[in-house]
């Protein structure tokens, strides 16, 4: 079997949830091992080549796969009475799923029962935020939602949802609604939703909303990278703010600040050999060598709240890092520079290039020093209890007429980000450099470890005045953990209070208010 055709099969049953297997794991040799189900699938969803019957619900009534035991063909299994049974059975289901397949409402079949009668609605909002430090303007600001809803609900219950929010095309918020094909068109008014839930798991419906421009962002931070040199040695600390717009009952978790190690220097480098150090009352503070950042890691961030961190990092120049390797290697030691910048490279370049992996590096590093490029960052975080689009349930009403019974339904709303789908473009101004140009000029004298032999000009120590931010940063390994504390400072409500249209510039501190009452 081609891949082509493989990939044929499993877009076809992904796009009607019949495989729930990610991606990667269905491979043509899977779909050979079990051609037997796949056939029954096409047999029963698909005729001339017209969709039919795609509910899984309802398909896994039609489709049953089991091994026979060993015995099944002994002779307490032959006799007339257990295979009357058996005829009489296979029948009754066969009729039941049959009615269910051509009847009206084909998702659901007739005959559920359930002692505790329950319906889980999740709503859950997915965001795609990116604001530009460099023109101090939000450039997308997107909502990807869903509701997805799990019943267990007895007979054939009738169910009317309604929203705050009207999903009428006409004076909708929403840009696009895919809907269940459970959904009753037809009594769809401005803002109830009726429909007859399948059983188990389903996706009620999807949205999209563009028009953001009277939402604020939830979740604003704004770095500051500085090099500077004390006690001849160079160091880049970051500085970053975070300032939350949410109320202050609700409070996001899981929120991870990964912020690139940028230093804005050709010939200086991290020296690896000396551990991180940060402070900050909120989180820790790891770095991350697969992608060369570094990651605040918070726990919990209440609304309405201000946050700080400081981290820094020693620097080492291009001639230090090639002295240091040479005279290790003569000595037979390793450290952690010779591991980053030669051995691990050196194994990377075989993969690639074949070049030596040293120069590589450094001229990749010099390269992308002098490139224009967005430098990122993002955020991840999850926020429960509420929407970012202030969508919210009405009421819900469950009915029954045979059975009547009494139902229990959950509501439960969450807005989250994941990857680099909420990310921040940094500008030119948050990098400062407080070292003089004597050392820029020497720094641009690289060393270099193949022999070439280049003049070396005296250094001459600058009058650095750096003693203005001397606090004691803490090692990574013991880092501070404290509750951030009350903070007067408070921020709007973050859904209809603050206004901005597209182009309008926003500084960071418009979003500290005074003291609520």
């Amino acid at each position: 079997m081609s891949n082509k055709l493989s990939e044929l099969i499993l877009s076809y049953f992904k796009h009607y949830k019949l495989l729930k297997s990610s991606a990667d794991d269905i491979i043509a040799d899977l779909v050979r091992d079990n051609y037997v189900l796949m056939y029954e699938l096409f047999d029963e969803c698909m005729d001339f080549g017209i969709p039919q019957l795609t509910e899984f619900s309802v398909l896994k009534d039609f489709i049953k796969l089991m091994i026979k035991p060993e015995d099944y063909y002994d002779e307490s299994h032959v006799n007339d009475e257990i295979n009357m049974v058996e005829k009489q059975v296979e029948t009754e289901i066969n009729s039941s799923i049959s009615r269910s397949a051509v009847n009206k409402i084909s998702w659901r079949p007739k005959g559920i029962f359930y002692n505790k009668n329950e319906i889980f609605v999740n709503f859950t909002e997915n965001l795609k935020f990116k604001f530009n430090h460099k023109i101090h303007k939000v450039v997308i600001n997107q909502i990807l939602g869903e509701i997805n809803c799990k019943s267990y609900l007895s007979g054939m219950p009738n169910l009317k949802l309604g929203l705050n929010e009207t999903v009428d095309a006409t004076n909708s918020i929403f840009n696009n609604i895919q809907y269940h094909q459970c959904v009753d068109l037809n009594n769809l008014s401005d803002n109830t939703i009726q429909f007859i839930p399948p059983d188990g798991e389903f996706k009620l419906l999807n949205y999209q909303i563009l028009n953001t421009n009277i939402l604020q962002p939830l979740i604003l931070v704004k770095p500051l990278y500085r090099l500077f040199k004390r006690n001849d040695t160079y160091k880049l600390r970051i500085k970053l703010e975070l300032v939350t717009t949410f109320k202050r009952k609700f409070s996001m978790t899981d929120i991870k600040i990964r912020i690139p190690l940028i230093v804005k220097h050709p010939s200086l480098f991290i020296n690896f050999n000396n551990s991180l150090r940060f402070k900050t009352k909120l989180g820790i503070v790891i770095h991350s060598l697969e992608d060369e950042s570094i990651i605040w890691k918070i726990e919990k961030l209440q609304g309405s709240m201000k946050g700080e961190m400081l981290a820094e990092f020693d620097l080492i120049t291009e001639k230090q890092l090639y002295t240091t390797h040479m005279d290790n290697f003569s000595r037979g030691k390793q450290q952690k520079n010779d591991l980053f910048y030669f051995e691990l490279s050196s194994e990377l370049s075989k993969l690639s290039s074949g070049k030596s992996s040293t120069e590589n590096y450094f001229t990749e590093k010099k390269k992308l020093f002098n490139k224009d490029d967005d430098n990122i960052l993002t955020v991840e975080f999850e926020l429960k209890n509420m929407l970012y689009s202030g969508l919210k349930v009405d009421f819900l009403r469950i009915t029954e007429e045979q059975m009547k019974f009494q139902s229990f339904p959950w509501i439960l709303y969450s807005v989250s980000s994941t990857g680099d789908d909420y990310s921040f473009v940094l500008a030119d101004d948050e990098f400062m450099s407080d070292i003089s140009e004597d050392d820029n000029l020497l720094k641009e004298q690289v060393y270099r470890a193949e022999g070439e032999e280049e003049e070396e000009e005296e250094v001459e120590d600058g009058n650095n005045e750096n003693d203005k931010n001397e606090e004691e940063l803490q090692e990574s390994n013991q880092p501070v953990q404290s509750d951030i504390g009350d903070n007067n400072d408070n921020v709007r409500d973050h859904i209809g209070k603050f206004k901005f249209q597209n182009g309008a510039k926003l500084d960071f501190e418009e979003y500290v208010l005074s003291d609520e009452e």
